[in-house]
């Protein structure tokens, strides 16, 4: 199984906390995680800038269509963020993930 990691990007932080509440209860994730950050980029032919909230997941890779699904359902953006990469852990982190997530 992989190990992935998915990063969305709120500028709602109830909206987020919506999400991330659901897709920890359909045990879709093992954890999730909520930085602040200052976002700048280019969305038809204008610059934009905003404060805005970075959500990580810790996840299967099998599940992403399924929290993409939910994400969609509770995200404000037309076009959100939802980025995905595999990484490695160590032994202990990743059984953690196993025993956690559906």
């Amino acid at each position: 199984m992989k190990y992935t990691i998915v990063k969305i990007a709120f500028d709602n932080i109830d909206l987020l906390n919506s999400a991330k509440v659901e897709l920890l209860n359909e045990r879709l994730i093992a954890a999730a995680q909520v930085s602040r950050i200052n976002s700048t980029w280019r969305w038809k032919g204008n610059l934009e800038t905003s404060m805005e909230y970075m959500l990580e997941l810790k996840t299967k890779e099998k599940n992403l269509d399924e929290i993409y699904k939910i994400i969609r359902k509770y995200h404000n953006y037309d076009c959100f963020e939802f980025t995905y990469y595999e990484v490695k852990c160590s032994k202990d982190y990743y059984e953690w993930i196993e025993e956690e997530v559906k």
